[in-house]
């Protein structure tokens, strides 16, 4: 499990970078590694989605941003805070993050 959570760390930190700098094809294909791996998580239950708790305190932003956005059905009291916080910044990933929490609480 540890490895698919570094993977996920790994590719999360890239989507941001690659954001950053424009690079649509990294972040692309860093957001189906993501979307790869989140349903990895999810097949294996409960448990293995809970492995992505901690990456709500790392130091950067975007992953804690895409760990928020895929706890939020399954812990919003701790997604929801992260995402706050990040939203209230500025930047990309606040922009991201406004937009996470607009459409989570129109559902």
């Amino acid at each position: 499990m540890k490895e698919l959570i570094d993977r996920y760390l790994r590719a999360a930190d890239t989507y941001g970078k690659a954001t950053v700098e424009g690079n649509h094809k990294a972040a692309n294909a860093a957001h189906e590694t993501l979307s790869f791996i989140w349903e990895q998580l999810r097949a294996l239950g409960p448990e293995a989605i809970r492995d992505l708790l901690p990456l709500l305190v790392d130091p950067h932003e975007w992953v804690r941003c895409w760990a928020a956005a895929h706890l939020l059905q399954f812990s919003p009291a701790d997604a929801e805070p992260v995402l706050e916080t990040l939203a209230a910044a500025k930047g990309l990933a606040a922009m991201d993050a406004r937009i996470i929490l607009a459409n989570w609480r129109r559902s």
